[in-house]
């Protein structure tokens, strides 16, 4: 891990309605409030301001796992746990990362992952994937490829299943 570099996997949102207005951005996907915009992140602490992400008494910084498998694991949890069966599912998108100034994460709190992560100062998409999403329909992946290849300069690719509920 030279100079804290590691290249990982992380997830977003991407609202439905977003694709229809041709608007297409990546959400941080547990708090909802965090958007990415660009294909460089730089993280900020929501709770301190004056830390320096991945603060070393906080929990803050960009988030990633460093195998595919475990990001799998992470989308089909939230699919099926998290989001409500009487919403509109979001798109999640899938994006491989490299993580600069990254730190390894250990989560001990009751419920906490049991895959290893990390959490890094600074992120840049090096390329993403969305699902043929079964509720939104093949058009709409399409579309959401070309918008997001576009807004990211990254590739991005369509494939897999992700199913809403069970």
């Amino acid at each position: 891990m030279p100079n804290g570099t590691v290249h990982g996997w992380r997830f977003w949102r991407v609202d439905p309605a977003a694709v229809n207005t041709r608007d297409a951005v990546l959400w941080s996907p547990y708090d909802g409030r965090t958007a990415w915009p660009q294909k460089h992140f730089r993280a900020r602490c929501p709770v301190h301001p004056a830390h320096d992400p991945p603060a070393s008494d906080c929990l803050c910084g960009v988030y990633a796992v460093p195998n595919v498998v475990d990001i799998r694991w992470q989308v089909r949890a939230i699919r099926f746990n998290a989001i409500p069966k009487s919403a509109t599912p979001p798109f999640l998108v899938i994006g491989r990362v490299t993580l600069s100034h990254a730190v390894p994460h250990t989560d001990s709190a009751p419920g906490g992952p049991l895959y290893p992560e990390f959490r890094a100062a600074e992120a840049t998409i090096n390329g993403l994937y969305v699902f043929k999403d079964r509720e939104h329909g093949p058009a709409k992946s399409q579309e959401l490829q070309s918008l997001l290849s576009s807004a990211y300069d990254v590739p991005v690719s369509i494939g897999g299943t992700c199913v809403h509920g069970a």
